[in-house]
This record gives C-alpha cells, sequence and structure tokens, in this order.
C-alpha cells in the first residue's frame, strides 16, 4: 500500500483578528492568553486535516485519482461534527476514506468568537504530483469569489486542502 501524501495549500477567506476583553476582580492574577484569529485558527484546522490525509493509502488496485472532494462539518469540543459530503469524487472508496480522514480529527482548537456556530467547508484536492495540484488549484481560484460570497452569507468558513 502507498500512502497519498498530499501537499497543503491552506487558504482561508476569512480573515480578521478578535479583541481580547477581560475585566480585572480585586486581588486577582490576571492571565491573557493570546486568541487565535480566524486566519490563524483555519491554518491550524488545515494543519490537521492534511495530516489526517496522509495517512489515506492506495492500495495495489488503485491509483492515485485526481479529484476534488468537498466535506461540511461543524467542530464541537476540540471534533469534527456533522461531518458529510458536498461534492463527492465519484470513486467511493476515496470518499469513505476522506470522510473519515476529516472525522477522525481530535485536538482542533475552539473556533475564534466570531466564528461562533460556523460551518467548515473542505475543498479536498487529490492528485497524482505537485504540478496537477497546483493546476486543478488555480482552477478553483476561478471560483473563489463566488464561494466567498456564499461563505459570508451562509457563515461558513473555506479552508482547501491539496495534493
Amino acid at each position: 500500500m502507498r500512502p497519498i501524501i498530499p501537499t497543503i495549500a491552506a487558504a482561508t477567506l476569512l480573515t480578521f483578528a478578535l479583541p481580547v476583553q477581560s475585566e480585572p476582580q480585586e486581588g486577582s492574577t490576571i492571565e491573557v492568553a493570546p486568541r487565535m484569529s480566524a486566519d490563524q485558527w483555519a491554518q491550524s484546522v488545515s494543519k490537521s486535516l492534511n495530516g489526517q490525509l496522509r495517512q489515506i493509502e492506495i492500495d495495489q488496485y488503485h491509483s492515485v485519482p485526481e479529484a476534488i472532494i468537498q466535506i461540511r462539518f461543524e467542530i464541537a469540543d476540540g471534533v469534527p461534527v456533522n461531518v458529510r459530503m458536498v461534492e463527492p469524487s465519484g470513486m467511493k472508496w476515496l470518499d469513505r476514506a476522506t470522510l473519515h480522514s476529516v472525522a477522525q480529527m481530535r485536538g482542533l482548537p475552539d473556533m475564534p468568537a466570531s466564528l461562533e456556530g460556523w460551518t467548515v467547508r473542505a475543498n479536498i484536492i487529490s492528485a497524482k504530483d505537485s504540478r496537477t495540484a497546483q493546476r486543478m488549484m488555480r482552477g478553483m481560484q476561478h471560483s473563489a469569489a463566488t464561494q466567498m460570497a456564499s461563505a459570508e452569507s451562509t457563515r461558513e468558513i473555506v479552508l482547501t486542502a491539496g495534493g
């Protein structure tokens, strides 16, 4: 069996920082933990997703397919929930393996307060080599403006992983 080794191209279409506010209590010590911006959060989740996707193995009966798969999910208590296929690849074994990879992510950071309740859409590129992945990525970027407008109106953050 050969592992698929995707290259990550983390791309979020939403970037903004969150303010930290706190009110001190008399005699208390204040510890301020830096909050992740939406961009930092997206990069962290993309990195976790990439790690899971690297574990997909191709057996002797399959070759690395050229496909784009879209999956949506929410995050609760550091794990993906309500994981569902939006746009399948057309290859059942790859779709199942990708859904399983997303569902197996653990220890994800809490969403920034400004993104709480948002859905994550992962656009996952499967390609034989980095050149093909880059070509497919350029094709996806062509529709990025439409996805961004749609994402903002549906409260969805878009991540792209490829390989």
